[in-house]
């Protein structure tokens, strides 16, 4: 498919960017092979049993994958009344590349220190299959907000795990 061999065109050059794969998967093309699979109500449900309410406040809602599987698309909607402070502090165990499609986000970033907030401390584990995990207890810690970083709309950013 068009979609595929564009993506993996870009993943094997050598100055390929965040934005530029952000673009091909919402690319004429792939989004229109988004709307196929959802027209499948196997594909369809699939998507659906990997969508669910974070804990964090927004709805996490899985829109199709793209490159045999390497790429997820993904909408994460924040209604008006969300949390503004998350109650879920984490990183990812993947590296992930977004856009703000609309509205504004706050990054926060956090780092251990001996006062703060006390948070329980879990690690991610590999579990059965090569796409879940299992959380380890580490015991808890402090955290401390170090920083803020307001993203608007438009906005591409790049987060490695």
């Amino acid at each position: 498919m068009q979609n595929y061999m564009t993506i993996d065109h870009l993943i094997k050059s050598s100055n390929v960017t965040p934005t530029a794969i952000i673009d091909a998967m919402l690319s004429v093309e792939c989004v229109s092979q988004y709307l196929d699979e959802a027209d499948n109500p196997a594909i369809a449900e699939a998507f659906a049993a990997d969508s669910y309410q974070h804990e964090n406040g927004f709805a996490k809602l899985s829109l199709g994958t793209c490159a045999e599987g390497r790429f997820k698309l993904r909408a994460h909607y924040w209604p008006p009344n969300a949390r503004a402070t998350p109650s879920n502090v984490h990183n990812h165990r993947f590296d992930f590349t977004s856009r703000i499609l609309t509205g504004e986000l706050v990054h926060a970033v956090y780092e251990t220190s001996s006062s703060g907030i006390e948070y329980q401390h879990y690690a991610y584990a590999p579990g059965v299959k090569s796409d879940n995990y299992v959380l380890q207890h580490l015991g808890s810690a402090f955290l401390r907000e170090v920083s803020q970083k307001p993203l608007r709309s438009g906005t591409v950013y790049h987060f490695p795990s």
